[in-house]
């Protein structure tokens, strides 16, 4: 097995997007990618030379051969900007060189094209102003519009190229690297597969590519690397001729989705109804999700359907708010959430002045505090209801402002962490690294309805958990009774 050389340290491997491939998992990856298009009767993908256009230590490439992809090292060709760790098996052809600018031979003329391409460091801020102008002339996944299709963009544009991330670029630069009928094999993160910003690529590259399958791994894959980035292993077959638009996509075209761990599982789904989720992430189209939404005997609503202002704290890159002693507003961070509510205590004192203290962004009573990222705060369920302080109280950026309209906020806290609510949070969220949860995800979710007694109930049963009477549990149990979910 392949590995990086002793001298690469975490920090610099992190700068530049580098977090290598165990041998044996690529190469589990690659053997069921095989079976996956043996099942859907497309291709195989072991006639000819294969490609990594950003190989790294190699790993992907002998993975190629120890799963049977190809026979002789002299079939594989690997790219890498890096040369102190860029290397290959026995025979193949490793070249020095910008995966994304050296193109030419490279194009369309590949049977496979494999690998793990850089997720984050630099990107491409680093490139030249001709590097960058060659990127732009030469890919379309920075400007494509909804359906897919590349539209014009204007030279200003290019600052947003040069944020653009860089392993969706290298989706597009794989997907062109293999001839018709060929397989694409690319460990992406997990924001491809479920970002709404991905998703005009998602449907370019359905233009381009039957998809075959996505593969989630295990959470620790990474790990000894230096990551917790949550990835899926994507396979496609290149189209011989381009689709018009993502409208003339098959929708009924079969679709196998692997979750590979202690809780591994296989399914087949229809594109369509990766389509019409939006999402292409195995755990996302998992059975169990919706089973206390099934159950439910009340009605069920979108939560946008009753939010008035959906907010976090101000960001200002290089600026923190000013702490005082006292006076000012108090700063509602995640650590100050607690099961009886915001605990005031825990809450810093910042100076009141924009932006960190803005009308927007001030707590009212009944206003309800949801950490919208973190493992020991979303991750947890840790969401609460504001109900007053001495003081104005504002939430920082990393914490959500949700007020409502015409339904008891007590009911929708009780709601959102009763199972009913938590399988949809947990459904839902998502991250390279952290969990998050978009403010399009929360106004999604679903909450049953009550009667005009069962709202009050849930404000009485809130008002006695606030004032440390009662535990949280007994408003999630009013819910979970008034639903038939006991």
């Amino acid at each position: 097995m392949l590995s990086s050389p002793p001298s690469q340290s975490r920090v610099v491997r992190k700068a530049r997007g580098q977090f290598f491939t165990p041998v044996d998992t690529a190469t589990a990856l690659l053997r069921l990618a095989r079976r996956d298009l043996e099942q859907l009767g497309l291709p195989d993908c072991c006639a000819g030379p294969m490609l990594d256009p950003a190989c790294g230590d190699g790993s992907f490439l002998e993975a190629v051969l120890a799963a049977g992809w190809a026979s002789t090292g002299e079939q594989l060709h690997g790219l890498d900007i890096d040369g102190a760790v860029a290397s290959g098996p026995v025979g193949s052809c490793i070249t020095v060189a910008n995966g994304l600018l050296s193109q030419g031979e490279y194009d369309g003329s590949f049977a496979a094209a494999v690998g793990n391409p850089p997720y984050g460091g630099r990107g491409v801020r680093d490139l030249p102003a001709e590097g960058l102008e060659l990127l732009a002339t030469r890919f379309e996944a920075w400007r494509l519009d909804r359906a897919g299709c590349a539209r014009a963009a204007a030279r200003a544009d290019r600052s947003r190229l040069s944020r653009f991330p860089i392993s969706s670029l290298f989706v597009e630069r794989f997907v062109r690297a293999v001839r018709p009928g060929g397989v694409v094999g690319i460990l992406l993160p997990e924001s491809f597969f479920c970002n709404r910003r991905e998703a005009p690529l998602r449907a370019w590259v359905l233009r381009h590519a039957h998809l075959v399958s996505v593969t989630e791994l295990p959470e620790d894959t990474f790990a000894g690397t230096g990551t917790r980035a949550r990835t899926s292993f994507l396979v496609l077959s290149r189209r011989s001729q381009v689709l018009p638009d993502s409208e003339a996509v098959d929708a009924t075209a079969p679709v196998l989705l692997h979750r590979l761990g202690e809780d591994s599982s296989s399914q087949t789904v229809t594109l369509g109804s990766l389509q019409q989720a939006g999402r292409w992430d195995p755990l996302f189209h998992e059975p169990r999700w919706t089973e206390h939404l099934d159950r439910c005997v009340l009605s069920l609503e979108p939560l946008g359907n009753f939010i008035e202002t959906l907010c976090y704290g101000a960001i200002k890159v290089g600026e923190r708010p000013v702490r005082v002693s006292s006076s000012g507003s108090l700063y509602v961070t995640q650590r100050a959430v607690a099961d009886w509510g915001v605990d005031l205590a825990a809450c810093p004192r910042i100076r009141s002045e924009a932006p960190f203290d803005t009308p927007r962004y001030r707590l009212t009573p009944g206003d309800l505090v949801v950490p919208r990222c973190g493992r020991g705060t979303l991750g947890r369920n840790r969401l609460t209801r504001f109900d007053g302080a001495p003081h104005p109280a504002v939430v920082d950026c990393f914490t959500d402002r949700l007020s409502l309209r015409g339904l008891s906020s007590a009911w929708v806290l009780g709601a959102l962490r009763s199972p009913l609510g938590w399988d949809q949070i947990r459904r839902t969220f998502n991250g390279v690294g952290t969990p998050n949860l978009s403010f399009g995800e929360i106004r999604s979710l679903l909450v049953p309805m009550p009667t005009e007694a069962l709202a009050q109930q849930a404000e009485a049963v809130w008002q006695d958990v606030a004032k440390g009477r009662r535990a949280f549990r007994e408003l999630s149990d009013l819910v979970n009774s008034a639903c038939g979910l006991h």
